[in-house]
């Protein structure tokens, strides 16, 4: 049996039922991305575990060139590398499949969520409430758009391979609806709510809403995705009336 077992799938299927497309045989674990988040080719890197290597410069080193990588992992390993290696089969370099967001762009997400007014501060619970559906609700609001507007497929798009996400400042890379709980999470933080609220409310959605999975607590890679922005995204001043 799986020793890491996923509730989607049957402890006892072996390579997502497609043996002949997972393999490896020549043991590629990092996938390169240009700065422009387009996908340059799969390579050997000599590690066990995939990556996401986004290039990051050129240097000359002993009379040679060599390109240089940011390295990223995925946050959730198993799941996001079938998810991956779906999509680059798919797509090559014919779409954006990596977004790179700074941490201004982090703060424009939570500027646009509401999470960084004064008004939704004073009033975080029922704001959060309300919200966490709507203007706090990343992926439906802005993630799948954006993956939409750089020619990722729409049946792809919501069937939760849409392109992956890098944050300034965080060494991984997340799904477009792990991306979406990270800046959540930011949202919720910069409400004033704590982690352990957080990551509790997130565990009653998943098992209240009624969808597949519909009693299970969340996963373990969306309560990672919780934590990570915790740990990394600011809170920001008041949002100033425009």
């Amino acid at each position: 049996m799986d020793p890491k077992p996923n509730a989607s799938i049957s402890n006892y299927a072996c390579f997502f039922n497609n043996p002949i497309f997972f393999n490896d045989i020549k043991g590629d674990t990092s996938f390169r991305f240009t700065k422009q988040g387009c996908y340059i080719g799969t390579f050997d890197d000599g590690k066990k575990e995939w990556s996401i290597q986004v290039y990051k410069h050129r240097i000359t080193k002993d009379g040679k060139e060599l390109d240089i990588y940011n390295v990223h992992h995925f946050n959730d390993p198993v799941n996001d590398v079938r998810n991956m290696k779906l999509l680059v089969k798919t797509y090559g370099n014919n779409a954006t499949l990596i977004h790179l967001k700074t941490n201004t762009d982090v703060r424009k997400y939570m500027d646009k969520s509401g999470a960084t007014s004064k008004a939704a501060r004073d009033n975080s619970w029922s704001y959060a409430d309300k919200e966490s559906t709507s203007n706090m609700d990343f992926w439906a609001g802005y993630l799948a758009d954006e993956s939409l507007n750089v020619g990722i497929a729409e049946d792809d798009v919501y069937d939760d391979r849409g392109g992956f996400y890098i944050f300034e400042g965080n060494n991984k890379a997340y799904n477009t609806m792990d991306a979406g709980n990270y800046l959540w999470a930011g949202a919720m933080k910069n409400l004033g709510i704590s982690e352990f609220v957080a990551k509790s409310g997130a565990h009653y959605n998943n098992a209240t809403n009624g969808g597949p999975g519909s009693g299970i607590l969340d996963a373990e890679s969306d309560q990672r995705a919780i934590s990570d922005a915790y740990s990394i995204i600011s809170v920001y001043p008041d949002k100033q009336t425009q």
